[in-house]
Order: C-alpha cells, then sequence, then structure tokens
C-alpha cells in the first residue's frame, strides 16, 4: 500500500513538473501595438515568446505609439532642417571661395608675368648693347616653366573645388567631402607654386641682375676711363 501511495506521488510530482515544463516553453503572447521598418501605422498584432527583432518597437498603447512615431518624425524632420541649412551654408562658402580664387588667380598670373615680360625687354636691351644676358635668357626660361606649373596647378585646384559642387550635399557625403579633400590638397601646391616663384626670384634671378648691374658700371667706368686718357694723349702728341 505504501509503494502504491509512494508511486502516485512520484506520477504527482512528475505531472507537475510535466505541466510546470509545458508552461516555461510555452509561447508567452500579448497584443502590443508596434512600428517597425515596414510598417509606422502603430498597427496591433499578437507577439508570441522571444518576438524581437531589428527595427522593432511595441507599445502597450496606441496612443504610446503614435506619440513616439510623431517624436521620430519631428526628429527626422529636424535633422534634414539642419542638414539642409548645413548644405546651403557650404555651398555658399564654395561659390564664394571660387569667385574669391578666381580673381587672386588672374591678378597672381598677370603679376608674374609682367614680371616676366619687363626682364625679357632688359634682356633684349642689355643684349642690343653689347652685355652678357646668359644668365638672364636661362631665368627667364626656369620663370616661365614656374609660371606655367602654377597656372596649370591653379586650374586644377579650381576644377576640384568647382566639381565638388555637382555633388548633392547631404546626400553624396562620400563624394562631396572627398572632392573637398583633393581641392584642400591641390591648393597646397598652388601655395608651394606661389613660394618657389619668389623664391626663384629672390634666390637665382635677383643676383643675376645685380651681377648684369656690375657689369653695365664696369663697362661704363671702363668707357669713362677711355674717354679722359683721349685728350691726355692728343695733348702729348700736340706738344711733341
Amino acid at each position: 500500500m505504501k509503494t502504491k501511495i509512494a508511486l502516485f506521488a512520484v506520477a504527482g510530482v512528475f505531472a507537475f513538473a510535466l505541466a510546470a515544463g509545458a508552461a516555461a516553453i510555452a509561447p508567452n503572447c500579448r497584443m502590443l501595438y508596434y512600428v517597425d521598418n515596414s510598417n509606422k501605422n502603430c498597427d496591433q498584432k499578437e507577439f508570441c515568446g522571444m518576438y524581437m527583432y531589428r527595427g522593432l518597437r511595441t507599445y502597450e498603447t496606441k496612443e504610446a505609439c503614435l506619440k513616439d512615431v510623431e517624436l521620430k518624425a519631428d526628429v527626422v524632420s529636424t535633422t534634414a532642417a539642419a542638414t539642409g541649412a548645413k548644405c546651403n551654408l557650404w555651398e555658399t562658402r564654395i561659390s564664394d571661395r571660387i569667385a574669391s580664387y578666381n580673381g587672386s588667380k588672374d591678378s597672381s598670373t598677370a603679376a608674374y608675368l609682367n614680371i616676366s615680360d619687363r626682364l625679357s625687354e632688359l634682356k633684349n636691351r642689355l643684349t642690343a648693347n653689347g652685355y652678357d644676358a646668359t644668365k638672364l635668357t636661362a631665368d627667364l626660361q626656369t620663370l616661365g616653366d614656374k609660371i606655367n606649373k602654377f597656372v596649370a596647378d591653379y586650374e586644377a585646384y579650381m576644377g576640384a573645388l568647382t566639381e565638388s559642387q555637382s555633388y548633392a550635399c547631404g546626400h553624396s557625403n562620400g563624394e562631396f567631402k572627398a572632392k573637398l579633400a583633393e581641392a584642400r590638397k591641390l591648393l597646397q601646391v598652388v601655395k608651394q607654386d606661389h613660394s618657389d616663384i619668389k623664391n626663384y626670384y629672390l634666390k637665382a634671378i635677383k643676383p643675376d641682375l645685380q651681377q648684369l648691374r656690375d657689369q653695365i658700371k664696369k663697362s661704363q667706368a671702363e668707357a669713362a676711363s677711355s674717354t679722359l686718357q683721349a685728350p691726355d694723349q692728343e695733348n702729348s702728341s700736340s706738344t711733341n
């Protein structure tokens, strides 16, 4: 009898364990309002077990769902407006910079060419008067090459800056930023070209011009000395 009671007790415990286990593994289902990547209407449906997935948000009430969706929409709208304002600012800055650097390019190029033209005229006059302007001739060739490089690099910089405007800011951020970065690097090349021209004038052309001045002074001094000696020779001949 005791054995039979014990068996019933074991069976009861086993049944209870099965029921508890079944309850534990049975899906816990709830009716919830939700939104996800494909539904923004705060619809209601039954969710059971481990129902969460990427993009899903659930709510106890539809009011809470609608309020959150509205808040998210406001954030998106505000972000879009901020992005648009930032893009307009960038586009204005780029347009202003293009206009400014176009004027700077033209004025700088004109200044360099003016120096080159004046040096070329000086070289021609000196050569016509019998002076040795070989170094100045070589200087002019090198200066011309440097000016041409400056102009070409400036055009490349302006091209990259202008091309950045063709990308829709806020929609092609990768390309837009990449083109701006390219433009900044090209601007550094332009600045280096300007520095090279300045240094070449100071360290090469200016010393050669000084040598030409010394050559002219020496020639004029020799001519003056010859002029002074000629009357003395004439007087000496007359006395004899």
